[in-house]
C-alpha cells in the first residue's frame, strides 16, 4: 500500500475510533449534567484536568514522540524501544502516584489551611488523581507506540472499547444506581485501566528483560522539547478552567467551571475527531522530508490545512446555527449560559488544530526546540489574556483570551514554517480565517437565528469554493484514496 493510501486509511480508522469516543463523551456529559449538581460536575472536571496535567508532567512528551520514534526505528529494534519506554514510564508513574497518595493522606483536615469552600469540597476526592494519572499515562504511551507501528485498526478499537466501557459504567453508577461522585471516579478509573490494557494488546510481545534505561533516556532526549510543548499547550488550552476556579467569586466559581468545561466538550469532540484523522500526518510528512521531498511535504501540508479548515469551520457554523437546541439535548437548560462562549471555543479549537498541523511540520523538519519557544510566547499571551479579561467578563473573557492566544500561535508558527522552506501559499493560511470571520459577522448581525446561521454557513462555503481555497477536486481525491484497493491494484 502506498504511503498516501496508508495515511488515508490510518486517518479513517482513527476517526472511526474517535467517533465512538466522541459519542461516549457527549453521552457522559448528558449523564453528568442531569445526575449531579453543578458543584459536583465542576469538581469532577477539575480532577480530570488535574490528572491530565500530571500525565503531561510525568510523561516527558513521550506519548507525542513515540509515533515518530517507533516508525523511524528498525523493525527488529521496535519491541525493545517500546518495552523500555513503557517499562521505565510505569515505574515513574507509580512513584509519582504513591507520593501523591501519601501527601494527600498526610495533609489532614483542609479546613486548617484553606478558607475557600470550593477547595474544601475538592480535597476529599484528590485520592483519584494518582490512579487516573497512572492509567492515562500508560494508555496514551501505548497508543503512541501503536501509531508508530501503523496499527491504526487496533488503536481505533482500543479507543472505542475504553469509551464504551466508561459510558456504560458512568450511566450505570449515576443514572442506574444513583450513586455519587466517588462512584463516578471509580468508574472512570476502571475505564482508563481498560483503555490501557486494550492499547497494550496491540503491541508486540513485551519482555521485562528488554527494558534498558539507555533506550528510555535517548527517547526522552528527543521528546523533551515536545514535553514542554505539551505543557505549554495545556497552559494555552486548559489552564483557563483552573483560573476560573481561582479568580471568580467562590459562590459561582464551581458552577462556572462546570458550565465552561461542558462547553469545551463540544469543540473538544471536534478536536478529537480532527486529531484522530491527523495521527498519520507526522509519520507521513516526516517520511517526505527524510527523502528530501520538500515540495511533496509542502503540498501535503497545504492540502491538509485546506481540508481541515474547510471541514471544521463548516461544522462550527452548522453547530452554531442550532446551538441552543443542541445544548438542551446534550446537557440541560441550566447550561444555556455557555452560548456566551461556545462560538469562541469552537472557532479557537479549529484554529488550534490547524496550528497543531503546522507545529507537527516544524517537528518533522527537526526543529522541536523552536516549537518550544513559539509555544512559550503563545502560552504567555493566553495567561495574560485570561488574567486581564476573566475577572471582568467571566467565561466570555476566557473565550476571547483563548481565541487571541491560538490566533497568535497560528500566525507565528505559520511564519516560521514558511521561513523553514515549506512553500505553502499564504492564501491557504489566511483566507479560511477571513471567511470564517465574515460568516460569524453575518450571523451576529442578524441576532444569531437559525436562518442567519444557515446563511453564514452558505456564505463560508461559497467564498471557499469560489476563491479556490477548497476545490471539489480535493474531495474526489480524498474519496478515491479511501476506496479499498483491488487485488489487481
Amino acid at each position: 500500500m502506498s504511503s498516501g493510501r496508508t495515511m488515508i486509511h490510518g486517518a479513517v480508522l482513527s476517526i472511526a475510533g474517535m467517533a465512538v469516543s466522541m459519542a461516549a463523551v457527549l453521552v457522559i456529559g448528558k449523564v453528568l449534567t442531569n445526575s449531579l449538581p453543578q458543584h459536583d460536575v465542576g469538581t469532577f472536571t477539575l480532577l480530570i484536568l488535574g490528572a491530565d496535567l500530571l500525565l503531561i508532567l510525568n510523561n516527558f512528551g513521550l506519548y507525542t514522540a513515540l509515533p515518530k520514534l517507533v516508525s523511524a526505528a528498525r523493525e527488529e529494534e521496535r519491541p525493545g524501544l517500546i518495552t523500555s519506554v513503557l517499562g521505565v514510564q510505569a515505574l515513574i508513574s507509580l512513584a509519582l502516584g504513591g507520593a501523591l497518595l501519601v501527601a494527600w493522606m498526610a495533609a489532614g483536615d483542609p479546613a486548617r489551611y484553606a478558607a475557600n469552600p470550593n477547595w474544601r469540597h475538592l480535597f476529599p476526592y484528590l485520592w483519584a488523581l494518582a490512579p487516573l494519572m497512572l492509567f492515562a499515562t500508560q494508555r496514551d504511551s501505548a497508543m503512541g507506540a501503536t501509531a508508530g507501528l501503523n496499527r491504526y485498526a487496533h488503536r481505533a478499537a482500543a479507543i472505542g472499547v475504553a469509551s464504551i466501557v466508561q459510558m456504560f459504567l458512568v450511566s450505570l453508577l449515576l443514572w442506574g444506581l444513583g450513586l455519587g461522585l466517588n462512584a463516578l471516579l471509580i468508574g472512570t478509573i476502571l475505564s482508563y485501566a481498560v483503555g490501557a490494557a486494550a492499547s497494550f494488546a496491540g503491541l508486540p510481545r513485551l519482555r521485562l528483560a528488554d527494558v534498558q534505561w539507555r533506550r528510555y533516556r535517548d527517547a526522552v532526549r528527543f521528546s523533551w522539547p515536545l514535553h514542554w510543548n505539551n505543557l505549554l499547550s495545556f497552559t494555552t488550552q486548559r489552564l483557563d478552567s483552573l483560573l476560573l476556579f481561582w479568580l471568580l467569586d467562590p459562590a459561582i466559581a464551581a458552577g462556572a467551571v462546570a458550565t465552561y468545561e461542558m462547553a469545551k466538550r463540544v469543540p473538544g469532540a471536534i478536536s478529537r475527531l480532527l486529531s484522530a484523522a491527523l495521527v498519520p500526518y507526522l509519520p507521513g510528512i516526516s517520511e517526505r522530508i527524510a527523502q528530501g521531498d520538500r515540495e511533496g511535504a509542502a503540498r501535503l501540508l497545504h492540502r491538509t490545512l485546506s481540508l481541515v479548515a474547510f471541514l471544521s469551520y463548516c461544522g462550527v457554523l452548522a453547530l452554531l446555527a442550532v446551538e441552543q437546541p443542541v445544548i438542551r439535548l446534550l446537557f440541560s437548560e441550566d447550561y444555556l449560559p455557555m452560548t456566551a462562549v461556545l462560538w469562541a471555543l469552537l472557532a479557537g479549537t479549529c484554529l488550534a488544530v490547524q496550528s497543531g498541523i503546522v507545529g507537527l511540520s516544524i517537528v518533522a523538519l527537526g526543529r522541536p526546540g523552536a516549537m518550544t519557544l513559539l509555544n512559550i510566547a503563545t502560552a504567555s499571551v493566553s495567561v495574560l489574556g485570561n488574567l486581564l479579561l476573566l475577572p471582568h467578563y467571566g467565561m466570555a473573557g476566557a473565550g476571547w483570551a483563548y481565541v487571541v492566544a491560538v490566533g497568535f500561535g497560528a500566525v507565528t508558527q505559520s511564519a516560521y514554517v514558511l521561513y523553514l522552506g515549506l512553500a505553502v501559499p499564504l492564501r491557504a493560511l489566511i483566507l479560511p480565517q477571513v471567511f470564517l470571520a465574515a460568516a460569524l459577522a453575518l450571523r451576529w448581525w442578524y441576532d444569531a437565528t437559525l436562518w442567519s446561521g444557515a446563511a453564514a454557513l452558505a456564505l463560508f462555503v461559497a467564498l471557499s469554493l469560489g476563491t479556490g481555497v477548497m476545490r471539489p477536486k480535493e474531495f474526489r481525491e480524498l474519496a478515491r484514496a479511501m476506496r479499498p484497493r483491488t487485488r489487481g491494484g
